[in-house]
């Protein structure tokens, strides 16, 4: 899915007070310093409840999956993992996304490269998509087709999802 027309998505479905909302509960989940041993006491790769502890990372306490013997800590599986940037600046990042600013913009205001900004964005959107999947809708729902271009450029042409037109017209011909 474009980026943008995920942005679009969540602001054109919901009013200002839900996506206020929306943008709180985003905060909380994408910046959330709460143990993921504390809240659901499984291991994230696996959902094992088997594991012990492992040391420390920085000032992290590090499990072990005694099941598929990976390690993890608070933070994996949400934004800030192997982030070194702060939940501030991650805070005011995911308000200036949602108030539409270019990657330019963002990278002034939050004295980071525009590389580093375009990557926030990315795990940005891959929260945001996340989290859309896990929305139940309720009451009267309708659906609408929309077609958008693709730019199949450089794809090879067995991974095409059609036939390129020349070869549709090769196809026709050779009939």
């Amino acid at each position: 899915m474009n980026i943008n027309n995920l942005i679009n998505e969540i602001k054109s479905n919901y009013n200002n007070d839900e996506l206020t909302q929306i943008i709180n509960e985003l905060k909380l989940l994408l910046v959330k310093q709460e143990s993921i041993v504390e809240t659901e006491c499984k291991c994230p790769h696996c959902n094992s409840t088997n594991f012990i502890k492992y040391g420390k990372r920085n000032e992290y306490q590090c499990y072990i999956c005694k099941e598929c013997k990976k390690t993890f800590t608070k933070k994996t599986n949400t934004i800030t993992h192997y982030s070194k940037i702060s939940k501030e600046i991650w805070e005011s990042f995911i308000e200036y996304e949602f108030a539409g600013m270019t990657l330019k913009e963002e990278s002034y205001f939050t004295h980071l490269s525009k590389t580093t900004c375009f990557h926030m964005r990315h795990r940005l959107y891959s929260i945001c998509h996340k989290y859309m999947e896990t929305i139940k809708m309720k009451g009267q729902t309708e659906i609408d087709t929309s077609y958008t271009k693709i730019n199949l450029k450089g794809t090879k042409p067995k991974n095409m999802p059609r036939l390129s037109k020349k070869e549709e017209m090769d196809q026709h011909f050779q009939e």
